[in-house]
């Protein structure tokens, strides 16, 4: 069985280093960034803690995140040192990493899901609408959703990893089902 990966809101990051390409179409990057670590900048007004994965142009996830992915097996992740910066207080956060998931797996079975037209018609798609054919998803313990690329897709052995490592705030969606 596989899920999709996704995290509870943290504190939100207001701005990122300035990259040269997207780290969310599941390939390696041509130009890896030079300078680590990254610097992400925090919300100044939310009084939350970050969260262990954040999503966007430069994906960012913990640490403890990260260990608990390899401890899975994960092999397929481009990653560089990050911060996350509080700019009221100048705190810093050092035990984050930019990841780049490299993997793109067409795996949704387009029929179940009730899917029509082509990609550029539907849009972005979300777990609850996404039904997964498992016959194509591989062997693969994580990959980004060809249909979807903003989407990781994580695989039984993975989602165990991450809750032995107990990552807040990291949850495991179930493909096709209203959360």
């Amino acid at each position: 069985m596989h899920y999709i990966l996704d995290c509870e809101p943290g504190r939100p990051i207001v701005q990122g280093p300035d990259v040269e390409e997207a780290w969310t179409e599941g390939r390696a990057l041509e130009s890896p960034p030079r300078e680590q670590p990254l610097v992400f900048t925090l919300d100044p007004g939310a009084a939350t803690e970050p969260a262990a994965m954040y999503e966007g142009i430069t994906p960012v996830w913990s640490e403890d995140l990260l260990v608990a992915m390899r401890e899975a097996g994960v092999d397929n992740l481009e990653t560089y040192r990050a911060q996350l910066l509080d700019p009221r207080g100048g705190r810093v956060w050092q035990r984050y990493w930019a990841v780049n998931v490299v993997g793109l797996v067409e795996a949704v079975d387009v029929e179940r899901s009730g899917l029509v037209g082509d990609a550029e018609e539907r849009g972005d798609l979300d777990a609850a609408t996404v039904v997964l054919d498992e016959k194509k998803t591989g062997s693969f313990r994580l990959f980004r959703l060809a249909e979807s690329p903003e989407l990781i897709v994580v695989d039984e052995q993975v989602r165990d990893a991450v809750e032995r490592h107990g990552v807040a705030g990291v949850r495991f969606l179930t493909p096709g089902v209203e959360e």
